[in-house]
């Protein structure tokens, strides 16, 4: 292009974004998300046409969820497209394509990813941070996305907030090893920072900055650190939590030794109560077997309701510690307490979905079944199968289970006919459409 045709796209570009801009202030949605829609394809590296863009459009909306049927048909169309530019790495097509699908539903997580990927690609740092940061508000609990986003800030040298990202990471999956080691990669970056052997010229100028001494008290500890990290990979359960105790006898209240120490003990007990209840399970007659698997159940049951009640008291604005916290409950059958825990977590936009289908599987439990199917009827209006299989699969199945107790058997079999469809090994579902087909029911 040359610069006399790049000059009149820009201008063109920015009479679409004053447009946009003054249609936003009428508050005709409609129209700014088109004129927008014009300035962005325009000018694709304008971060600030893009922020207009995306705001119009869920002014336009209003609500998460707003969508018609024709437009997730749009969308769906849409989508297949999207993976095909994706296949052909077609980057261009691919940001344009998510783009398309912004201005029909600007909630979906997703297509902010694409849009991040797309424009890291093709070097557009500042519009892959912006649309991660979008994406990972939407879906916070994503560690994918979370993980992209950290290496997003790594390359672009922003370490701290890289490693914030993969915190999260860790605090989402805590027996994952990956966020540990991005973590301790982004240390060890920042210490050669630190120490200027990013700026080394050669291999003689890192050797004189190595010839810094390092205390063995730190060494100590990283030994121990690798040594945790080592056995909880291979699920050395114990082993790694003689490893912590060993760091944090170094190292007094390393929050983050400390949590994979709770994480290993949790994980060996919920070992040893499984291996209980399936020996049980295979002598039932046997009262010794059955007490000792209820025994270890309720040890287990008790260490995580007290190890997620105090990392709600030392983060309580961190939802996440509170929905792990109310599902300790819920599998304690103390579905009241699991209720109300659920309900705070409904406060996240990223959680509120499995926070609501938690609920209704808590009061169809106890007896609340009408509230309990209202609940998850809601939640299954959000629920987007593909992105949240396991929250599909859960909402259909405690309304089968709902039906199937209130002998309405055709709806029992249509939301269980939901799960085999995409998982015919979900729980025992299989087993209750058989035992449903041999039923005779109008």
């Amino acid at each position: 292009m040359s610069s006399s045709t790049s000059e009149e796209s820009n201008e063109e570009a920015l009479q679409w974004f004053e447009s946009g801009v003054n249609a936003m202030n009428l508050e005709d949605w409609n129209s700014s998300v088109k004129c927008l829609s014009h300035a962005v394809r325009l000018k694709p590296d304008e971060l600030e046409y893009r922020e207009q863009k995306h705001r119009s459009c869920r002014r336009k909306f209003q609500k998460n969820g707003n969508v018609s049927k024709l437009s997730r048909v749009k969308l769906a169309a849409i989508r297949g497209r999207i993976r095909s530019a994706n296949v052909r790495e077609d980057w261009a097509a691919l940001d344009q394509l998510a783009e398309d699908a912004i201005a029909i539903d600007p909630w979906d997580a997703r297509t902010f990813a694409h849009i991040a990927e797309a424009a890291a690609r093709v070097d557009r740092v500042e519009i892959a941070k912006y649309a991660w940061t979008s994406a990972v508000k939407i879906d916070g609990t994503n560690t994918a996305y979370l993980r992209s986003f950290g290496a997003v800030l790594q390359a672009n040298g922003e370490l701290e907030m890289a490693k914030s990202c993969f915190e999260k990471m860790r605090v989402i999956a805590p027996t994952s090893p990956i966020a540990e080691d991005l973590i301790r990669a982004i240390d060890i970056a920042a210490l050669m920072e630190q120490r200027g052997f990013a700026k080394a010229k050669n291999s003689r100028d890192v050797a004189a900055r190595q010839e810094e001494p390092r205390p063995a008290v730190d060494q100590r500890f990283d030994a121990f650190v690798t040594l945790a990290k080592h056995h909880t990979k291979r699920k050395e359960h114990e082993k790694t939590i003689e490893a912590c105790k060993s760091a944090l006898s170094i190292v007094p209240g390393d929050r983050s030794i400390q949590t994979r120490m709770e994480d290993a003990e949790v994980a060996f007990l919920r070992q040893q109560a499984m291996d209980a209840r399936n020996a049980a399970r295979q002598d039932p007659k046997c009262d010794r077997r059955r007490e000792t698997a209820t025994q270890l159940l309720t040890r287990l049951s008790s260490r995580e309701i007290q190890i997620h009640s105090q990392r709600v008291q030392e983060n309580p604005d961190n939802l996440l510690h509170t929905y792990y916290l109310a599902d300790c409950y819920r599998r304690a059958s103390q579905l009241e307490t699991a209720i109300c825990l659920f309900q705070k977590v409904c406060a996240d936009p990223q959680l509120q979905t499995e926070a609501r289908i938690a609920i209704g599987e808590c009061r169809i439990r106890s007896d609340q079944a009408e509230l309990g199917r209202q609940e998850l009827e809601i939640a299954l209006l959000e629920v987007d199968p593909a992105a949240q299989p396991r929250a599909f699969k859960l909402a259909h199945y405690w309304l089968g289970r709902l039906y199937e107790t209130r002998k309405e058997y055709a709806k029992s079999v249509e939301h269980y006919g939901n799960i085999t469809a995409v998982d015919s090994q979900f729980r025992d579902v299989a087993r209750r459409l058989q035992v449903l087909n041999t039923i005779t029911w109008p």
